[in-house]
């Protein structure tokens, strides 16, 4: 009997040491850029895509309804070039009524390969902040692989928009890319850029969590996104 409830002490300080482990802010700030930004994120099954050229930008698209704008899908049939999906688009229907309805509309079906299934990684799913992508039916595939170089600067931070009652803490510094075996841009060598990310502290795990996060150029003064106020 004692044996086994030393045993027991001894498998319960295991798991507590493993919940309690930090993880380097690092790799939580590249699993935050990698979720946002990095990776291409397609439904499985049915979608639609709205005919309407003048609908961009991802605040376009309905993840949820899987209802996407045109730019969604010149990615699927980028996609489809790469093999990670077999990619099938509807017809308008024959009946004249019908047609007038769903002209503004084309019904897709997206179906992952062998290779799409190999890419798909479902981590990149939790890490994304927002949560469209959860229980959704969603395939992830990581585009380039990310490593920070240096992290410039690390102070607190807070903003209007954010939860007073919660930690946040502002990170700017550089990191590097390269593409993945997946990335549907071949010509894409990646490099070195800059970024700020505000993350966000679980409290009851002590890691800290991408929340929002903005990329640029080295040389240049800007940024690629404006997601941080």
């Amino acid at each position: 009997m004692k044996t086994l409830f030393n045993a027991i002490l001894v498998s319960s300080a295991f798991i507590t040491n493993n919940v309690n482990a930090e993880v380097p802010l690092e790799e939580q700030i590249c699993k935050g850029i990698v979720a946002i930004h990095l990776t291409k994120y397609f439904p499985v099954g049915e979608a639609t895509i709205r005919n309407n050229p003048f609908e961009q930008g991802e605040t376009q698209h309905d993840h949820q309804r899987r209802s996407f704008n045109q730019e969604y899908l010149r990615d699927l049939r980028l996609l489809q070039s790469k093999g990670l999906i077999a990619l099938t688009e509807g017809q308008l229907p024959d009946n004249p009524l019908a047609a007038m309805v769903d002209r503004h509309y084309t019904t897709i079906h997206v179906t992952p390969t062998a290779l799409g299934k190999e890419g798909n990684d479902q981590s990149q799913i939790a890490a994304e902040p927002t949560g469209k992508y959860v229980g959704g039916g969603y395939f992830a595939i990581p585009q380039f692989h990310c490593k920070v170089l240096k992290i410039i600067s690390n102070v607190p931070y807070q903003a209007p928009q954010l939860s007073s009652s919660e930690k946040y803490i502002l990170v700017l510094g550089t990191y590097r890319v390269t593409p993945t075996k997946y990335c549907i841009h071949p010509n894409d060598p990646g490099g070195d850029f800059k970024f700020k990310v505000v993350m966000k502290l679980n409290q009851f795990t002590n890691q800290y969590s991408v929340s929002l996060a903005d990329l640029g150029l080295l040389n240049s003064d800007g940024w690629r996104q404006n997601n941080i106020p």
